[in-house]
């Protein structure tokens, strides 16, 4: 399949192409843009182990929407996404979740008690720009990094507006749990509502620290 590569700022970072069901995306470093932050409110999470066993969690989780510096066949601007399934911040490293250490890797300083008690607002990343390192997952893109961008780069702008929902995210969004609902043993306490600050406002698009 030939591909129509956005030979622009991203040229240095374009190592190969893989194919997924949906579109092709690039492997390796490249340039992307925050296009979109999703609450997925509390999902139910299960794993099967080896030994047939399954277990079952509920967990407050949020989808991050990147736009790549890398166009497909018709011109359209690939993205590929990251799937956290917690939303939780902390100041000691053994309790820092995933989401919280992509963003630390991204704006390269650690969360402060003051941003953790006062509860950072995850839609101050929409148009924050950033490196990408991504491999060829097993169905879809896999991005394994969220890092800072090279600062000589031209910032991308997206192309999808604030607030604006795909619709394959409104699905699972609709799938969520309301913590009355779900159904635990007596001992476990159910999910918390961590709070995530929302606003209808898309954040200034200036070079203050996220």
């Amino acid at each position: 399949m030939e591909t129509n590569i956005n030979y622009g700022q991203s040229a240095r970072f374009d190592s190969e192409v893989a194919e997924s069901k949906e579109n092709i995306y690039p492997v390796g470093m490249i340039q992307a843009v925050c296009s979109g932050v999703y609450d997925l409110g509390i999902q139910r999470n299960s794993f099967t182990s080896k030994a047939g066993k399954t277990k079952v969690s509920h967990k407050r989780g949020c989808i991050v929407l990147f736009e790549l510096n890398f166009t497909d066949e018709e011109g359209e601007r690939v993205t590929v996404n990251k799937w956290y399934n917690t939303i939780s911040f902390s100041t000691d490293p053994e309790y820092k979740s995933k989401l919280q250490k992509d963003i630390e890797s991204w704006r390269v300083k650690p969360f402060s008690e003051d941003e953790i008690d006062t509860h950072f607002n995850l839609y101050n990343l929409y148009g924050k720009n950033a490196t990408l390192n991504i491999i060829k997952g097993k169905k879809y893109a896999d991005v394994q990094a969220v890092m800072p961008t090279i600062p000589d780069l031209k910032p991308l702008l997206p192309v999808r507006g604030f607030g604006d929902v795909p619709d394959w995210v409104v699905k699972i969004i609709d799938k969520q749990e309301s913590p009355d609902e779900i159904s635990e043993p007596k001992d476990t306490p159910k999910p918390e509502q961590q709070a995530v600050t929302r606003t209808t406002e898309p954040p200034p698009n200036d070079d203050i620290p996220f």
